[in-house]
């Protein structure tokens, strides 16, 4: 693959990555020297009759995620296309995703589970409060700054409330972390990242996903809708039964039977560890 040597007014530097929807540079913004990560779909590799949908789809990111000023939220910069590119500025993470954790240390420690878990609370409590509800919460969605910070990133497929974009709901996220209103296609709020959210402690907490079907995402939704996951504390004796419980909690098929919001959920995440601590 040939990188180019700049697209729109940015300077590529080098490849970070591929995703779902295109690829990430390291690019410089030239006239201010600052450096970013340029996400990049290239409209020429894109089928006819999905080209559309998948440019509006990314242009939705970063109308969601550009309305969001926050210290947990990756920040964006800004939009833009040429004949060839559309492409998003964002802010630059230098560090690893919490899926590069898991596979380095599929059973972190206690304090280094609840320094992810509490920020991307915190960040899910602030998006919520702006109307916008994420529903890709995984663990590549979460980066980890080389001081620790955690920065949620990635609202292609957020939800604005009031918004007539909402209808890319359809595309509904990764089977593995998805609510189960998001399997059965039904309208969600933010419960459904709550729901997410206690998907990824539980992996944190044991080193493998709450339910994984047979090899197939029609199998990982079965399970989502009919499977009550094994506590956490059966794979990880570290995990008390308190924790089991908050867990549990956070996953409870039923969005009313839930932690209603990312405080009530981290309040008791972190009091959790802190009498497993002590």
């Amino acid at each position: 693959m040939t990188i180019p040597l700049s697209i729109g007014k940015y300077t590529i530097e080098r490849l970070i990555g591929r995703g779902g929807m295109g690829i990430v540079y390291e690019a410089i913004f030239s006239s201010i020297q600052r450096s970013v990560a340029l996400k990049v779909v290239d409209k020429q590799l894109l089928d006819d009759n999905e080209r559309e949908i998948i440019l509006d789809r990314f242009k939705y990111e970063a109308q969601a995620a550009g309305r969001l000023f926050h210290p947990r939220i990756v920040t964006i910069f800004d939009y833009g296309e040429d004949e060839r590119n559309a492409f998003i500025a964002m802010e630059l993470i230098r560090g690893d995703s919490v899926h590069e954790l898991l596979l380095r240390d599929p059973q972190p420690p206690l304090e280094k589970v609840r320094d992810v878990i509490l920020p991307l609370l915190e960040a899910l409590d602030y998006s919520h409060a702006q109307g916008v509800t994420h529903r890709d919460i995984k663990p590549s969605n979460i980066l980890i700054g080389p001081q620790g910070e955690v920065k949620v990133t990635d609202f292609g497929i957020a939800r604005i409330e009031s918004s007539a974009l909402t209808q890319y709901g359809l595309v509904v996220g990764t089977p593995f972390y998805m609510s189960p209103e998001q399997c059965m296609g039904e309208d969600t709020d933010a419960r459904t990242d709550v729901y997410s959210a206690g998907v990824i402690a539980y992996e944190l907490l044991t080193g493998r996903r709450p339910f994984t079907g047979k090899g197939s995402n029609a199998s990982v939704m079965r399970d989502v809708l009919d499977v009550i996951a094994p506590n956490p504390s059966e794979y990880n004796g570290r995990v008390s039964g308190q924790m089991d419980y908050v867990v549990q909690k956070a996953l409870a098929k039923k969005p009313d039977e839930r932690y209603q919001t990312e405080r009530e959920f981290a309040d008791d995440f972190r009091l959790a560890v802190a009498r497993k601590i002590q």
